[in-house]
């Protein structure tokens, strides 16, 4: 007789804050592609606090009909402000109350993550490394034109 064996599905939920301009979720939904091609066996869903769908509930509902047995959520925010410290705990434990079978956790903001602090620092001291490149570039071409003109307005004196 085969016995039916349930194995443990991990998801994740990428949880950011939502705004009201649509455009706002662009890096949220390249987050979540990013995620699906480097871990492919690992579910992904969004979720918003406000002003964005699906809510927390709404992607948990997704992922548990999916077969999830276990989600974790990771906050996409810079900081653990008021919402992460206050109305986050709250959903979430709405959520494991809803679904008391599946094994909810959460990680703390991402921009707590030192890692992530460092690819900031990075990514700052490529803009300025860029900056500074686009300003050499200006003032030598500057300067080349400079010497082009000098060097064409004393050849058309000597033609005189």
């Amino acid at each position: 007789m085969l016995t039916s064996i349930k194995f443990d599905m991990k998801s994740l939920i990428l949880f950011g804050h939502g705004a009201r301009d649509s455009r706002w979720r662009e890096p949220f939904d390249r987050l979540a592609t990013l995620w699906k091609a480097q871990h492919p066996d690992v579910r992904v869903e969004l979720a918003f606090l406000e002003l964005m769908q699906p809510s927390l509930e709404e992607a948990i509902t997704a992922l548990v009909a999916d077969g999830a047995t276990e989600v974790a959520v990771v906050p996409v925010f810079f900081g653990q402000g008021g919402h992460l410290r206050n109305d986050f705990p709250v959903l979430l434990s709405a959520c494991q109350d809803k679904f008391p079978a599946i094994k909810l956790s959460a990680t703390p903001a991402v921009g707590e993550d030192e890692a992530v602090l460092q690819a900031i620092v990075d990514f700052s001291a490529r803009a300025l490394y860029a900056l500074r490149l686009y300003v050499s570039f200006i003032i030598v071409s500057f300067i080349t034109s400079l010497l082009l003109f000098s060097q064409s307005f004393a050849y058309h004196n000597e033609c005189w």
